[in-house]
């Protein structure tokens, strides 16, 4: 696996690619949206806010990657339809439920794809990202609707 047209793909460059490809594609769409400010944020700013934070840790990641070992890149199919699953289940669970149960759906879905499974963890990062949207919408003002 990894192996195409004769060469490794290095897994820890292609984390970093596609971590810059989607912080790229996000911060390319922010300017059709207002960012305001950190008083009055627009719908904007945690988008731009995200993707730049995503796109510094994917300088990050390329730079790191040049300092270790490369690790031969091994797509996991299974894997990959369980994120993009749980990002489709968060959409549709917000729209017709809330979003605080498309957070915890989204995450449920999205733990199985780990190797170590474990319902503890699982839990824990479905309380933290409730907790951040609910700081997000009482200390920052943003808009969500979390139930």
């Amino acid at each position: 696996m990894g192996r195409h047209w004769g060469f490794v793909i290095n897994q820890n460059v292609g984390k970093g690619l596609l971590l810059a490809a989607v912080s790229l594609f996000f911060l390319l769409q922010a300017p059709a949206l207002t960012v305001g400010s950190l008083s009055h944020p627009g719908p904007g700013l945690f988008p731009v806010l995200v993707a730049s934070l995503l796109l510094f840790l994917a300088v990050v990641m390329l730079a790191r990657s040049r300092l270790i070992e490369p690790a031969p890149l091994d797509f996991r199919f299974r894997n990959i339809a369980l994120v993009a699953g749980s990002l489709i289940a968060f959409a549709l669970v917000s729209e017709f439920v809330n979003m605080l149960a498309g957070i915890v759906v989204m995450t449920s879905i999205a733990s199985f794809a780990s190797t170590d499974f474990s319902i503890p963890r699982t839990a824990t990062i479905a309380a933290a990202l409730c907790a951040m949207a609910f700081a997000l919408k009482k200390l920052l003002g943003v808009q969500l609707p979390l139930y």
